[in-house]
């Protein structure tokens, strides 16, 4: 099994596993034991958790930085989310308190997960499964929830017949939740021939006999499963999130807000909501170029409110707050009033990120005005960032990367909050 680096600062999966030993609650890596190591550094990761320690568990990670997704119709998974700071990384948490198999609904229940939380072993850095327990759930998992062993779970297998300890615990198993008649040694011996397509042919009648075994608990469970997803498409997500991205010409304003929309885990949508469009032309009466500009950052706004309303991230490119900053030139009363109008035309975004950089650096990444000038500006944008409600500024001087890093974290951060708030 691949190991954590001691002496590398402990990640969060790593932290992850510390609360969890700590607080002794009964818990395991269901899959992917051989991938703690890759995991470390983020991506998805299969948990069998106690139901009765579920909440505590979800206390213990959300103190961690998680959050607790909505699942409605995924009984018996719950999901957590996580983002690692220091490594830019994503991880998610696929927690099960049961075992329960099918396609594409888990409706198919075993009570394999009490046995196998008892026979858990310790390898550091983790619970695992018994060599025994994790074959049994990885045959049934690849057979009856995936339809097929892909190669990294064909040479899983292969590794746990190797290493079978209790032939005669893992024939009962085998017995009871896959097909009568089936040893431990038969299993092995079709495993190493690479018979996989003759260990395929015989899930639908594994699952035609779980289902006959519990009729109406497994039609129950898959007609509510197809009504609660369906719910879910329309109440279950909570509010998305809203951040407006604030800079001088060169600070890279939209590269990052691409960058977000593309690694956010969740679904995101980016709206430009500059308001003077480079080569936009003044048309009609007076007043006219005034109204559709409202009107317009009005419909942008009223777009976003509806991709939150499904639980987006809505990343604005520019936002109404640039008519904040000084004009250049004295403007006469009227036009004063205007910017002061544009300014508050919207309501505030759940978060402002104002991306800051020395004018020379800016200069020198897009040459379109003096240093000078860039440096006014940049002055401009701290002052206005100092003024307006959840801002906060990020050093774009930085790579590309660890920008995307700190903006991401001031994200994560919010959405925690958001989520916390009544």
């Amino acid at each position: 099994m691949a190991r954590m680096d001691p002496t590398a600062r402990p990640g969060l999966l790593a932290r992850v596993f510390e609360a969890l030993r700590k607080e002794g609650l009964r818990w395991c890596v269901l899959r992917d034991e051989a991938d703690l190591e890759r995991l470390a550094g983020g991506g998805e990761l299969d948990l069998l958790v106690d139901p009765d320690h579920l909440e505590r568990f979800a206390e213990l990670t959300g103190a961690l930085g998680f959050v607790r997704l909505q699942a409605w119709g995924h009984a018996p998974h719950h999901f957590f989310l996580g983002f690692d700071a220091e490594r830019g990384a994503w991880l998610k948490l696929d927690v099960v308190d049961r075992l329960a198999y099918g396609r594409p609904i888990r409706r198919l229940r075993t009570d394999l997960a009490d046995g196998c939380l008892v026979r858990r072993r310790w390898r550091e850095p983790a619970f695992v499964l018994s060599p025994e327990d994790e074959l049994v759930t990885l045959l049934l998992h690849a057979a009856l929830d995936k339809g097929e062993f892909s190669s990294g779970r064909r040479q899983r297998m292969k590794q746990l017949c190797a290493r079978v300890a209790d032939d005669a615990h893992l024939s009962m198993q085998l017995e009871r939740w896959w097909s009568p008649g089936t040893t431990g040694t038969r299993l092995a011996d079709l495993v190493r021939r690479d018979a996989w397509p003759a260990l395929l042919a015989e899930g639908p009648a594994v699952a035609a006999r779980l289902a006959r075994e519990d009729r109406i608990g497994t039609l129950a469970r898959g007609l509510g499963a197809r009504v609660l997803r369906r719910l879910g498409r329309w109440i279950g997500p909570r509010r998305g999130l809203s951040v407006a991205l604030l800079a001088p010409d060169g600070a890279g304003k939209s590269t990052l807000a691409a960058r977000l929309a593309e690694g956010w885990p969740l679904p995101a949508r980016t709206i430009y909501m500059g308001l003077y469009p480079a080569g936009e032309r003044s048309l009609g009466p007076p007043g006219f170029s005034f109204l559709r500009r409202l009107a317009k950052q009005w419909g942008r706004w009223l777009t976003a409110r509806v991709h939150q309303a499904r639980g987006r991230l809505v990343i604005f490119d520019r936002h109404s707050y640039d008519a904040l900053l000084p004009p250049r030139t004295p403007l006469p009363w009227h036009k004063r009033w205007r910017r002061l109008v544009l300014a508050r035309a919207c309501p505030s975004p759940d978060l402002v990120i104002v991306l800051d950089a020395p004018g020379k650096l800016l200069w020198s990444r897009k040459r379109e005005h003096t240093p000078a000038l860039l440096e006014q500006q940049r002055r401009e944008y701290l002052r206005l960032a100092a003024r307006l409600p959840r801002a906060a500024v990020v050093d774009a001087s930085q790579s590309p990367d660890a920008v995307l890093r700190a903006a991401t974290a001031l994200l994560w951060r919010a959405c925690r909050g958001a989520g916390e708030r009544p």
